[in-house]
C-alpha cells in the first residue's frame, strides 16, 4: 500500500474538476447469498492522466435489485461512460439500462482472460496514476486487488476496476500474473 496512492479529500470535487470523465464500470453476478460472487460497481474519474476511485456499490442481488442501485448511482455520479461486463446478469442489465441511458457500453471479455484484462490496472498503479480513497470499503479493494490470483476467495472488484481502467488506457496490454497479484500498491 503505497502511502501516495490513497487520498483524503472529498470525491464529489474530484468529479466536478474541469475535463474530469466519471465512469461506472460494473461486473455482475447472477445469484445472491453466500457462496456466490458480488455484483461490484466502481465509479472512477480520470483527470490529467489519474484515475481516481470515487465509489463502490456492492452486494449479492438478483437483476431486479441492481436495476434501481445502479440507476441512484448514475443519478449520483452523472458518468459519460457506464461500462458493464456482458456476462451473466450484465447483458440483461445492459438491455434495461439502453432503454433509459444512451451512455451504457457492453464489455466482452472475449476470451481473454482476468490476468490480461488486470494489466492496465498493474501498469497504473505501477505508474502511481490509481489513487483511492481513505476508508474501509477502499482497504478491502486494495486488499482485493494485491490478493489476485493467489488463492483470493473473490476478484469482482478487480473486474469492476480493470474494466474501468483498460477503457481510460485506450488499448489491451499484456499479463498479469496470478501469482503476483497487482504490484505497484
Amino acid at each position: 500500500d503505497k502511502p501516495g496512492c490513497r487520498y483524503t479529500e472529498p470525491p464529489d470535487p474530484i468529479a466536478r474538476q474541469q475535463g474530469a470523465e466519471v465512469v461506472i464500470s460494473i461486473a455482475t453476478a447472477s445469484k445472491p447469498g453466500a457462496g456466490h460472487d458480488w455484483t461490484v460497481a466502481h465509479v472512477w474519474a480520470r483527470t490529467a492522466g489519474t484515475y481516481w476511485l470515487l465509489d463502490e456499490l456492492r452486494g449479492r442481488w438478483e437483476i431486479t435489485d441492481q436495476l434501481p442501485k445502479v440507476r441512484a448511482l448514475m443519478t449520483r455520479w452523472r458518468p459519460s461512460t457506464v461500462l458493464i461486463e456482458d456476462t451473466s446478469n450484465g447483458t440483461a442489465l445492459i438491455q434495461h439500462l439502453r432503454r433509459e441511458a444512451s451512455n451504457i457500453v457492453d464489455v466482452s471479455p472475449s476470451g481473454r482472460g482476468k490476468e490480461e484484462r488486470a494489466q492496465a490496472l498493474a501498469v497504473a498503479c505501477e505508474a502511481g496514476s490509481v489513487r483511492v480513497p481513505v476508508g474501509a470499503w477502499a482497504d478491502a479493494v486494495l486488499d482485493e486487488w494485491v490478493s489476485f490470483g493467489a488463492g483470493a476467495a473473490h476478484d469482482d472488484r478487480l473486474d469492476a476496476s480493470s474494466m474501468a481502467i483498460e477503457r481510460g488506457a485506450g488499448r489491451r496490454l499484456a499479463v498479469v500474473s496470478r501469482t503476483t497479484g497487482i504490484a505497484g500498491l
